[in-house]
């Protein structure tokens, strides 16, 4: 179960981390051009980062593997909270724009893979 939770942290890391980049990106060339051109760009990525959360799959291993206590490590447990939590926040928020405070964990769970 272990190796269940270090994929789960490995896969959301790889998957998330281009997406926002990519959202992060667009919503400041959005921010600083105001070219209509980039608030559609903005809205795809964000729309793509949305969709990424919303997998009622991720959500429901994280939520198994969470609840299960799977986790190997304080650090492991909170990675694993905390993408347990961004999955079922943005799976509750159909159509809305995505939270602010999940990729915050990103850069600390990126750092933590090496």
């Amino acid at each position: 179960m272990a190796n269940d939770v270090e994929n789960l942290i490995r896969s959301t890391v790889e998957g998330v981390r281009p997406l926002y980049v990519a959202y992060t990106h667009a919503m400041w060339e959005s921010a600083t051009t105001g070219a209509a051109g980039a608030s559609k760009k903005e809205q795809e990525a964000q729309a793509a980062l949305m969709r990424f959360w919303a997998d009622p799959e991720r959500h429901a291993l994280a939520k198994r593997l969470d609840a299960a206590g799977a986790a190997r490590d304080p650090i492991e447990a909170r990675q694993l909270r905390l993408i347990y939590l961004s999955a079922a926040k943005e799976s509750a928020r159909p159509g809305r724009p995505p939270s602010k405070w999940a990729p915050r964990w990103l850069s600390k769970c990126a750092s933590w893979l090496g």
